[in-house]
């Protein structure tokens, strides 16, 4: 779903936004016996997107989401232990103006909240890896010749 609005007040602003619910199952079971879902499928996964483009400013927020995630399994005598990744989401910006005609500047943020990523054995105490992102910031010029 995309929009964009061309006139009045809010002329140069536009979103985009877009759901997806997809319930997997697969052969493999966990430390109850529990079928679990497809490898590295989330099941639901969401994703926004805000911008403004107008008069050579460019300007965009974007937030996506991840809902929990089976990765793997690992046997534990007879058993296995499900590996799931805990749900997260990222939001990221970007702002870049045309200076001149042939020069543009910018700047891009990347996950502006600091999000970090867990990943887990069969219960969320049995904590496998975490996963510490840092917030990114690129500045940068572009010329046209």
């Amino acid at each position: 779903m995309d929009d964009f609005i061309d006139e009045g007040f809010l002329a140069g602003f536009g979103w985009s936004a877009n759901f997806t619910y997809s319930p997997s199952t697969s052969k493999e079971r966990d430390f109850y016996g529990v079928k679990l879902p497809l490898s590295d499928n989330s099941e639901r996964q969401a994703n926004l997107a805000l911008w403004y483009d107008k008069d050579g400013l460019q300007a965009r927020l974007a937030y996506n989401y991840r809902s929990e995630r089976f990765i793997s399994t690992r046997s534990l005598n007879e058993r296995s232990l499900a590996r799931m990744a805990k749900p997260t989401g990222f939001l990221d910006a970007s702002i870049s103006y045309d200076v001149l005609d042939f020069l543009t500047a910018s700047i891009q943020l990347t996950n502006i909240t600091e999000e970090s990523q867990e990943e887990y054995f069969q219960w969320e105490d049995l904590v496998d890896k975490r996963f510490y992102n840092e917030r990114r910031v690129n500045l940068g010029v572009q010329a046209k010749f």
